[in-house]
Parts: C-alpha cells; structure tokens; sequence
C-alpha cells in the first residue's frame, strides 16, 4: 500500500500533511493553513496567496480539499486490480473533528463501526437520488411508451 497524492518522496502531499499531523497531534484545516503561510514552506505553493481574492475561509476550505485529495493505493486481494481509499477520514470529537488515518480509523472497532455505518448512509442516500434514472433511461429505450414531460 502506498499514500499519495502526487509523487512520491518525502515532499509529497501525503508526507507533508503527516508532518503536520505529527507537529500538531492532529490534523485539521487550520493548522494546514498555518504551516503553509510561510512562503519557504513546502505546502505554500498549494495555496494562492492573493489577499484580495482569499479570505481565510478559502484558505481552509482549499486545505480541506487537500487533506482528502490524498489517497492509499492498494492491491485488491480479490480480483488484483489497484484501488484507493482517502488516507484520511474526518472524526468528530466533542465540537471538533480532525482529519484521521484511516488505517487509524479501521484499526479501532468502534471507529470502524462508525465510519462503515456512515459510508452505508451516504450509500443509500446516492442509491436512493439516482434510482430513479435506471428507470427513466429504461422508459426511454423503450420508445417512450410511458409519459414523459419536460
């Protein structure tokens, strides 16, 4: 299994917002912006500095965007084909959540258990938004034998 979200080496994404998360103890948009805003840090050019343009929301809605841009790569056992998952998962703690590994997440059973039951919720909730278009589509190769309005 590798983490990436660009190349690979020590300057990578993956290896940047993990030397975060060892500084800090966890990892969360804020400290993310913190330690890009120095213009010699590494994570700085991930960022547009335009003080006009930005504000900090920006800012940490782009270091969010970073945080689960990066990914695992892994060999599936089932059918060898390469997969990935998002290396880091929000968890919520009290009134705040942090960006956790999720090799952290699945290591503990209650984490785990929560996570997998909210990835079946936002599962059914994409099922339950798109099921609609199997039959539509189905409505349509047909020749449109069913009403239709647009």
């Amino acid at each position: 299994m590798t983490a990436g979200g660009g190349a690979s080496g020590a300057g990578t994404l993956s290896a940047l917002l993990e030397d975060v998360r060892l500084k800090y103890g966890s990892l969360v948009p804020a400290t993310v912006v913190a330690e890009a805003r120095e213009p010699g840090s590494p994570l700085h050019s991930h960022f547009t500095w335009d003080e006009h343009a930005n504000s900090e929301k920006y800012l940490l809605i782009r270091a969010a965007e970073l945080i689960r841009r990066v990914q695992i790569r892994y060999v599936s056992p089932v059918d060898g084909e390469e997969r990935s998952v998002r290396a880091y998962f929000p968890v919520r703690s009290g009134t705040v959540s942090a960006y956790v590994p999720t090799e952290e997440i699945l290591s503990d059973p209650i984490q785990k258990a929560l996570l997998l039951r909210q990835m079946k919720r936002e599962w059914k909730e994409f099922e339950g938004r798109w099921k609609h278009m199997v039959e539509f589509a189905d409505l349509i190769a047909g020749g449109g034998s069913g009403s239709v309005a647009i």
